[in-house]
């Protein structure tokens, strides 16, 4: 074998490994990318799970308490065991909550660097625990008769559901922080989770306070129409956020049935006995309507929202696990061109060597 077939063999040889090797790192860099953004993805369905849990749980406590306050103003002790069953519910979801918080916690998904989050879960467990601790006296109070009750565990209780509600909501910000700031199309649709379940706190809220205002035949007193109108602040900023959301065009379209069916009955049909029984509140005349009615008009137009808020969390569901599919198609798809890259390596070599190589040396 002369020198000039040295030369070139290792020319040749040369030029094919450092190609090679440019294209396995180029496809070995898009591989490590593609399974980063894959598990990002992951990441963010998972916190979505515990978010939208700790949701649930808020929920609950808002239908829980408003349920209650229906029976303390005009039930009787019979509709102790449907509170006692819709109390289960509430229980139910709160344990699946721990449990998928815990799992969370152990996988650092929630990252160190949220020092407040060990004392949020602390603050929202007391708060959940001194709940359920006064759950036991006032169902005691369910089953007397309604002039009996001791209205001071009445109160104690609806401020402890409020405590309840604001320990909660305040984990689940944080819970959903780490998805929020990856994505801004999740982060879109916490945001829209979180207000549509505020409207339906508030309404309940609003509910109540004018329901035993009704029940007593007695006007709305200065206090109480004061915080009518913030509660009423509160609804009407929320849902108009909700409303120029539904405008976008990225939102997905079940979303927006959800958001006109919200516009037709919450704000449109029952919007109207809203303003009525506000005005009679106020001005002391004759309610319009009946206790019972009102309370169940505002049963009925709470189903849109929570109609809306189970839109929100499939939509956000469907996105993030739309993410995850696609970073792992796309894992898929550049570690086949990564094996690809390989076999035209060891392709190219064998080539070389049979065809260039070996019919150079045999002439020299």
């Amino acid at each position: 074998m002369s020198w000039t077939s040295f030369n070139l063999r290792t020319l040749l040889f040369g030029t094919i490994g450092l190609l090679s090797l440019l294209v396995m790192s180029g496809s070995s860099f898009m591989a490590l990318d593609a399974w980063l953004k894959g598990r990002v993805a992951d990441q963010v369905v998972e916190v979505n799970e515990v978010a939208d849990a700790l949701l649930e749980s808020n929920a609950e406590i808002v239908a829980e308490r408003d349920l209650a306050a229906e029976f303390l103003i005009a039930g009787s002790s019979s509709t102790t065991d449907v509170f006692i069953a819709v109390s289960g519910r509430m229980d139910a979801s709160w344990q699946k909550a721990m449990v998928l918080l815990s799992r969370e916690r152990r996988e650092e998904s929630m990252s160190a660097s949220h020092g407040d989050n060990g004392q949020l879960l602390q603050d929202a467990e007391a708060a959940y625990g001194a709940f359920v601790q006064l759950r036991s006296r006032l169902i005691g109070e369910l089953k007397k008769p309604i002039g009996d009750r001791n209205t001071g565990v009445i109160e104690a209780w609806y401020d402890a559901a409020a405590n309840a509600i604001d320990a909660i909501a305040s984990l689940r910000r944080v819970v959903a922080r780490k998805a929020n700031s990856i994505d801004a199309v999740t982060q879109a649709y916490s945001q829209l989770k979180g207000l549509a379940l505020l409207i339906t706190d508030y309404a309940g809220r609003e509910s109540i306070i004018i329901a035993d205002a009704m029940f007593s035949e007695k006007p709305l007193s200065a206090r109480q129409t004061r915080i009518l109108y913030d509660y009423r602040g509160r609804m009407d900023l929320a849902w108009s956020t909700i409303s120029e959301a539904a405008d976008a065009t990225a939102i997905n379209s079940d979303v927006k049935t959800a958001v006109e069916s919200v516009r037709d009955k919450f704000i449109g049909e029952f919007g109207k006995s809203r303003k009525a029984n506000y005005a009679a509140g106020i001005s002391a005349e004759n309610y319009p309507i009946s206790a019972n009615q009102w309370l169940n008009r505002t049963r009925e137009a709470v189903v849109s929202l929570v109609a809306l808020r189970d839109a929100l969390t499939r939509a956000n569901m469907v996105h993030a696990k739309g993410q995850s599919d696609k970073a792992e198609r796309l894992l898929i798809v550049v570690a086949l061109l990564l094996m690809l890259a390989m076999m035209v390596t060891a392709a190219s070599f064998v080539i070389v060597t049979r065809r260039i190589i070996k019919p150079i040396i045999a002439l020299t």
